[in-house]
């Protein structure tokens, strides 16, 4: 009597001549994939009784099956940018085989397995890696058995100039180049009721901003919106009611700052009233409101560091408080003059300050100074005086500070404060810096690229004499920028022209984000726009 069993691909062929054969020292051939020699097993069973030993064999080669059957793997994290270091834990494989790992046809490595036929690898997902799904497989050398999961590519610019310390730099972005941003053409338009007067930012595939309605001066809308097709995903209508025990407004609205995205949850500033907010990324509900006391409100953009959001007032107090409940941390007051819109926002980052490792806030005011103070405490670190309005963010490379004024460009010693540098750059706006490469990226009716660590000039390219220039983003060697209401690119390796979208009517309030293949902006009090390739 012939039995034939098959489990997933793999056939036993048991031949097995009654009890009869068992009892007198027949013999039991197990032969099919994965067992030794050529596939054919042969063994001589001593005398048995009432088959006791078929039943146990077949039992091992069902359970091998059965193990073999659930072969399969584990990815951690399964979703981040090119790049993003990733595990592989793979289990039910054969044991000690060398397997193949591939991200979808690039092999990332041969991990070999244990005796129970499990693994662990840790791998980095290709740089080259376009935005969507990638199937990651694990196949078994000897076995055969193969198991695959899915990882998603995706990249975000969080927060204003992408990063705490306000680079500017989107280093994932591997779809628009200087071979192609010459073909942008636009991708969707939303026109709220005074959206651009913020910088957009986008997280997972959503991109955030706020505005304000001058015809309900006490109301302001925060939007998330799909960044592929503008539709909004949703909408939070922020009244005064809204912002609780906030203090009262002195004018006509309450505006939202540019928001920042750290994990699930959405941060945003408003101003008029002293009032900051937390929201759930996906819904929107509100997570906490939190209070502060002064004559206006938030402006500029936030900051998330860690488990700190950063903000200059208009009322020049910088706070800080907690991400997870809006508690206060510190607050500390700077020596402005006046009250302006274009207060600078907080840098954070992790310089040597004598000889040892801090995290520092660098914030410009409308005293002319910039100021470092300790990020855990709030206690000045040291003063730097310009001399010039400053407009916008310093941005943090290294050991140095960059901060753009009316027609100079300074890098200083963020340990103490000492002047490391300093470049001239004409008259005119002159937003926040943008760093990458190795240089450093300002200007307004002429663009400037200098050594970041000298100052050597690099190149310079003139644009026009007309309206003011928004702070510069850059990714895979392309700079951005809006100038007098129109999207500009150039490469950023010489300053050569690539891009120039329609004029606009207004000017940039905000500057450009770039994430996934798409540029967004927005124009003051007009709209936010995208731009994609064809």
């Amino acid at each position: 009597m012939h039995k034939r069993v098959h489990r997933e691909g793999h056939e036993m062929f048991i031949a097995a001549i009654s009890r009869h054969d068992l009892v007198h020292n027949r013999i039991v051939a197990v032969r099919g994939p994965g067992w030794a020699g050529d596939g054919r097993v042969s063994r001589l069973l001593g005398r048995a009784v009432g088959g006791v030993v078929l039943v146990a064999l077949l039992s091992l080669v069902l359970a091998s099956n059965a193990s073999a059957a659930a072969a399969s793997i584990v990815l951690k994290p399964a979703s981040g940018p090119p790049t993003t270091t990733f595990s592989v834990t793979g289990t039910g494989f054969g044991p000690s085989e060398t397997v193949s790992v591939t991200f979808d046809t690039t092999a990332l490595g041969s991990p070999v397995t244990d005796g129970n036929g499990n693994f662990s690898f840790s791998t980095a997902v290709p740089a080259s890696a376009q935005p969507g799904k990638h199937t990651v497989t694990a196949t078994g050398a000897t076995s055969g058995l193969s198991a695959s999961r899915s990882f998603k590519v995706q990249t975000a610019w969080p927060q204003y100039q992408f990063d705490p310390a306000h680079t500017g730099f989107n280093p994932f972005e591997n779809t628009l180049t200087t071979a192609n941003a010459a073909t942008l053409v636009p991708a969707w338009t939303f026109t709220g009721n005074q959206p651009g007067r913020v910088s957009p930012t986008v997280a997972k595939g959503i991109v955030y901003f706020s505005d304000s309605d001058p015809s309900l001066p006490s109301t302001a809308d925060v939007y998330a919106v799909s960044a592929s097709t503008g539709n909004v995903k949703w909408e939070r209508k922020i009244t005064f009611g809204d912002l609780g025990s906030c203090p009262a407004p002195v004018d006509f609205g309450i505006g939202g700052s540019s928001a920042a995205v750290a994990g699930t949850t959405v941060y945003v500033g408003f101003s008029d009233r002293y009032c900051m907010m937390a929201f759930n990324a996906s819904t929107g509900a509100t997570k906490w409101v939190a209070a502060d006391v002064g004559e206006r409100g938030f402006h500029s953009a936030l900051t998330v560091s860690g488990n700190t959001v950063y903000a200059l007032g208009d009322n020049h107090v910088l706070y800080a408080r907690a991400t997870s409940d809006g508690s206060l941390r510190w607050s500390r007051a700077i020596n402005g003059q006046g009250i302006s819109q274009e207060d600078s926002v907080p840098a954070v980052a992790t310089v040597m300050v004598a000889g040892h490792a801090k995290t520092l806030v660098f914030v410009g005011s409308a005293d002319f100074n910039l100021y470092a103070f300790n990020a855990k405490t709030g206690a000045p670190v040291w003063s730097f005086a310009t001399g010039r309005e400053i407009y916008d963010s310093p941005a943090v490379a290294g050991q140095l500070v960059y901060l753009s004024t009316d027609d100079h460009l300074y890098a200083v010693d963020g340990g103490t404060g000492l002047l490391a540098w300093s470049a001239a750059t004409g008259g005119g706006t002159t937003r926040g810096p943008a760093l990458a490469g190795g240089l450093v990226y300002t200007g307004a009716g002429t663009v400037y690229a200098f050594d970041a660590l000298t100052g050597s000039p690099v190149w310079s390219t003139f644009l026009d004499l007309n309206g003011g220039t928004s702070s510069m983003a850059v990714a895979n060697g392309v700079l951005y920028m809006g100038r007098s209401g129109s999207l500009q690119a150039l490469d950023a390796s010489n300053g050569n022209k690539l891009f120039t979208g329609a004029a606009g009517s207004n000017i940039f309030c905000g500057g450009p984000v770039v994430a996934e293949g798409r540029v967004y902006y927005g124009i003051c009090f007009g709209a936010v726009h995208a731009y994609r390739l064809p």
